[in-house]
């Protein structure tokens, strides 16, 4: 564990490999990343679009992972909405949308219980995936 908490921090400034920064800029071609922090063998980019905060990963070989969106819960689909009244029913503090490199679309709500943050992720039929 020590080794790859050392890892990171030395990684943490170093450029990214050509590779992910052009992967990010097909991808975002609009978007000037200055900072792709690496996490855990990827690299992690954090921006606006539209006025959403969005985050997309990206892995040191070039691939694309997956991208985060922030938005309203009333954005979520129906499903999702009704599955999360119906099993959790708490204050939502963070939700949004995730796009997978595998085509699957995933959608989260967080919550606290019991003091923690808790992170429910659900299929897009409102299944929950976690």
């Amino acid at each position: 564990m020590k080794t790859f908490l050392t890892i990171c921090i030395f990684l943490q400034g170093i450029s990214p490999p050509p590779l992910v920064k052009e992967t990010f800029s097909k991808m975002f071609p609009d978007i000037i990343s200055n900072s792709l922090k690496y996490e855990y063998f990827n690299y992690i980019a954090t921006f606006q679009i539209n006025g959403k905060k969005t985050s997309t990963k990206i892995a040191t070989d070039g691939k694309w992972k997956e991208t985060e969106t922030e938005s309203s819960v009333f954005e979520l689909p129906m499903e999702v909405q009704n599955s999360y009244n119906k099993d959790f029913g708490t204050e939502v503090h963070h939700d949004g949308k995730i796009e997978r490199a595998n085509s699957k679309v995933v959608y989260f709500i967080e919550t606290l219980q019991d003091d923690s943050s808790l992170r429910i992720v659900f299929s897009e039929k409102g299944n929950s995936l976690s």
